[in-house]
Parts: structure tokens; sequence; C-alpha cells
């Protein structure tokens, strides 16, 4: 299997660890390989990847897909975490979709595809996660405020209001 980068494969793995219900910690890596290995010591399940030389794709070199550890619980993965969730939910979205609940994250994504319970914190983390994505944090939003209070002050030159700005004692910049 060839990847476009490191964060690339170690994506599709994590998805693959989530599916078949297995956890791998990373044994070495740089933005040119990556070792994975299975986290119980005793199983012999691992893989390895590196960058071609003649290009800027990652290459499956090693893989030994054969777990011989009896796995995790039957509905429980660390592996799939909010950040996990985030990525998944964001290539399943449409670009007009609405992020759905956090509830629906778990109930009509994440449980009939991978099988897996997460907690509701996760996935109203996830959400979260997926709107910073999407629209941007708050503290990006806030930095577009001189902007947004320039252009409102150009609109209409008869304007009744306006708008100050200072500085309060913790440093903070108040509108």
């Amino acid at each position: 299997m060839i990847f476009p980068d490191i964060k690339a494969f170690k994506y599709h793995m994590r998805e693959y660890a989530v599916l078949k219900k297995c956890m791998w910690k990373i044994k070495k890596t740089d933005p040119t390989r990556a070792y994975l290995k299975c986290k119980n010591k005793d199983c012999k399940w691992e893989v390895s990847a590196r960058k071609l030389s003649t290009e800027h794709t990652i290459k499956v070199r090693t893989c030994n897909l054969k777990h011989t550890c009896p796995g995790l619980k039957k509905h429980k993965n660390p592996m799939c975490n909010s950040e996990f969730v985030k990525d998944y939910m964001l290539k399943k979205l449409g670009f007009s979709d609405e992020v759905p609940s956090a509830k629906r994250i778990h109930k009509e994504h994440i449980w009939p595809r991978f099988g897996v319970e997460i907690p509701k914190w996760l996935a109203a983390e996830a959400k979260t996660l997926i709107l910073a994505k999407l629209h941007g944090t708050f503290e990006e939003s806030y930095t577009k405020i001189p902007s947004l209070v320039k252009e409102v002050m150009n609109m209409d030159s008869e304007n009744i209001c306006s708008f100050t700005k200072s500085i309060d004692d913790a440093g903070a910049n108040r509108f």
C-alpha cells in the first residue's frame, strides 16, 4: 500500500486498529518512516513503512497483520479518540452538511461503522473539533473584529453606533 505521507499512513492504521479492535504503539517514527507494533508485547503484529527514495510517497515495506494476542474488550478502543472521530467525520461530511449532535455522531456514525462505544464527552469534544476545523476557533474569530468594525463603520456615514477598544487589567482586548 502507498500513502501520501506518514500522517495518512498513521490515520489508516488507526482506522484499521479501531475496526479490528486492537491497539498499536509507535516503535519509531519520523517524516520518512514509521514502525508500529501491537501494544501487547508478546504479540507478533507489526507494520513498517518508509518513504520511497524516487517519490514523495510512503510505502508499506513489511507487515505481519496476524495478532497472537486476544485483542481488546468487545466495544472499547482507546484508539478511537476525539481526533480520530473528528478526522473520520470530516471525511464523511459533505461541504453543506450540518454537523450532527454528539449523540448522533456516536449512534449514526461511529457505532454502525466501527462497533465502538464512545463516551458522550468524547463525541462532544469531537464535534467541537469539527466545528473549529470548519468555521475556525473563537480566538481566530476574535482577531477579525477590528476589520468587521471598519466594514460596519464604512457602510453608512450616518451610523449611530460607535465602537471602542481598550485593554483590561489582564491585558485582554475589550470592545
